[in-house]
């Protein structure tokens, strides 16, 4: 019950405070038709297999908002920590499962996607329970577990691509059992290993109707080439995944992490579970690199999902390790406690940075629609940078426009120029003001050279969206010849647009000064 309240708290201790990012909108517009619709939705896009498209379908159906259908992602979180907390009770010893529980509780990785609309949390929570079961059927190998395990790896796959990764982890530890261990053990994992053919023929057709799907996504035009790795983006990818913060700086936050897995390595090195752990954490990260290496596709910190799992495994395990050496000491008792004490306070603090600094750099798209709606003035176009920031700001601008209404004004026009400067000019009236929104870089440096003279409205740092107001000279000098084809110049009465009320000036912002103090940033 603690370590779940411990898990409970920085999961839902920002709700409402961020909005949904691209992804999610794509999921909640892809699951907000039939159920039928939703498939083939899934089926075109083929980003992920269906199994969490299904959840968001029904907690649209249930009429649930932003806030209320993240508990779902949430509860699977929770979930999956209490499952990995037990196994390594169980095979480890019990400080090594409340470290390893309390390590994932408080993981900065696993705080941000068990709150994500997205597959990331269950596919976390499927791969759990097939670790889980893959223990158990080991212990005894019987139609139920047999059963249990079977549908539990089928439901991993179905939730993720790259989560094939957790069958390397659960196949080696099948194979220590089957040569390391005597007696009954060695031919249960022996029987068991024997029948790999059949489950895998099992999986191969339950797995049938989406793999065409999934052959058709490889053959998708990649949106940026592989990730080419220095020694930056590679100390920014241990951030990612120990605690969190986005740095090419080791740190001392980096640091901690090292050292801790690399007890946690020493320990689990020791022992078969341990053992196939480490090819967890292998396989979950390097390997699924090289497949991303081999097929063309660029690296995220979430694609090493199954990966993470086991890194924090060995996280909590160097956490352990650590507070068993320190008992160890022939010192005073009081001063052993209090070493474990700021051990584990160093640990604590090392994570609520990571926590934090997610925080701070959550998008936030209505508050971005909010400013839009303040801003804009009846029939003045609103310009969109890139397709991704319209989809965004599209999604909110109906509730920032109930939120704040005006008789004068019932939509807003939001024109994407998908980077065009040509577009730009085609579709900004002379004599008139505009409003650009842009986040990030991107696409669309022409643009953002041409006005980049204009106001700045309104810019939310962390997350890199900017809102610039754009007068008639900003259009002149970015267009001094050129004749406009919706010229409207005769007709429209020249006006100053309306001032951003100053609490939308810059973005509120509750966790960015602390998530600066505890990094140690300026």
């Amino acid at each position: 019950m603690c370590l779940a309240l411990l898990a409970l708290l920085p999961r839902v201790a920002n709700l409402g405070s961020f909005s949904l990012w691209l992804d999610e909108i794509i999921e909640t517009n892809q699951a907000s038709g039939s159920f039928g619709g939703m498939l083939a939705a899934l089926r075109a896009d083929a980003v992920h297999p269906p199994l969490e498209g299904v959840f968001a379908w029904l907690g649209l159906q249930m009429g649930l908002g932003e806030s209320a259908r993240r508990l779902i992602p949430i509860a699977f979180g929770i979930g999956t920590i209490l499952i990995v907390a037990r196994w390594a009770a169980r095979r480890f010893g019990r400080l090594e499962g409340l470290l390893v529980g309390a390590a994932m509780a408080l993981a900065p990785f696993h705080v941000h996607y068990s709150q994500e609309l997205r597959p990331y949390s269950l596919a976390l929570f499927c791969a759990a329970l097939s670790l889980s079961a893959a223990d158990r059927l080991l212990d005894s190998v019987d139609v139920p577990h047999i059963a249990g395990f079977f549908f539990a790896v089928l439901a991993t796959l179905y939730t993720h691509y790259l989560s094939v990764a957790i069958l390397a982890p659960l196949l080696w530890l099948a194979i220590e059992r089957a040569f390391g261990e005597e007696g009954e053990a060695r031919r249960r994992s022996r029987r068991l290993l024997a029948a790999v053919p059949l489950l895998a023929l099992g999986w191969g057709l339950a797995y049938a109707p989406w793999l065409s799907v999934m052959l058709d996504a490889r053959r998708q035009k990649m949106q940026r080439p592989p990730t080419r790795w220095r020694a930056g983006a590679l100390i920014e990818r241990w951030h990612e995944l120990t605690f969190g913060t986005d740095s090419h700086v080791l740190g001392w936050t980096g640091l901690l992490a090292l050292g801790l897995v690399g007890l946690g390595i020493w320990r689990a090195a020791r022992s078969a579970e341990g053992r196939a752990v480490l090819v967890g954490a292998v396989s979950g990260t390097l390997g699924v690199e090289v497949l991303l290496q081999v097929s063309g596709h660029w690296s995220e910190a979430r694609y090493m999902l199954i990966g993470w799992l086991f890194l924090a495994i060995l996280l909590g395990l160097g956490l352990a390790e650590s507070c068993r050496r320190l008992r160890a000491l022939a010192i005073r008792p009081v001063l052993r406690g209090e070493l474990q004490f700021v051990l584990l306070g160093t640990f604590a603090l090392a994570a609520i940075t990571g926590i934090v600094w997610d925080y701070a750099h959550r998008s936030d798209w209505l508050w971005a629609a909010k400013v839009v709606v303040a801003s804009a003035r009846p029939g003045e176009p609103v310009f969109a940078l890139n397709a991704s920031t319209e989809i965004s700001l599209e999604h909110y601008l109906a509730r920032a426009l109930a939120e704040n209404p005006r008789p004068s004004r019932s939509s807003i026009a939001l024109i994407s120029l998908d980077g065009s400067f040509r577009r730009l000019s085609e579709s900004w009236p002379e004599n008139r003001y505009a409003i650009l929104v842009r986040r990030g870089r991107g696409r669309g440096s022409e643009v953002i050279q041409a006005v980049r003279s204009g106001v700045l409205l309104a810019e939310d740092a962390p997350t890199k969206v900017k809102i610039w107001l754009l007068g008639p000279g900003e259009r002149r000098r970015a267009f001094p010849t050129a004749a406009n084809a919706l010229n409207t110049s005769g007709n429209i009465r020249r006006e100053p647009p309306r001032p951003v009320p100053p609490r939308l000036r810059p973005r509120p912002e509750h966790w960015e000064p602390l998530a600066r103090l505890l990094i140690g940033s300026p």
